[in-house]
């Protein structure tokens, strides 16, 4: 996908087309998960919780709107830092 995100950008960007990428968080769960896995992900996380939907509706909602006009080509991680190397 990363190819192609970076095709897309530099071939039809011209054209007003624009490609960006939101991947599902590890730590974003729409179903109550256990205790247990919980503490782990709150635990491993720079923000010190687990993520909720509404976290990367608003990142998808940034991207939607005319603010992101310039942005393309992006990738988006919405996991609280989880996944920080």
């Amino acid at each position: 996908m990363l190819g192609i995100g970076a095709w897309v950008a530099r071939h039809r960007g011209g054209k007003r087309w624009s490609l960006v990428r939101l991947p599902p968080g590890s730590g974003v769960s729409c179903r109550r998960i256990r205790s247990a896995v919980e503490e782990d992900v709150i635990g491993r996380t720079a923000l010190g919780r687990v993520g909720a939907p509404a976290d990367a509706a608003a990142v998808a909602l940034f991207l939607l709107s005319d603010e992101a006009a310039y942005v393309t080509s992006s990738r988006y991680l919405v996991d609280g830092g989880l996944t920080m190397a």
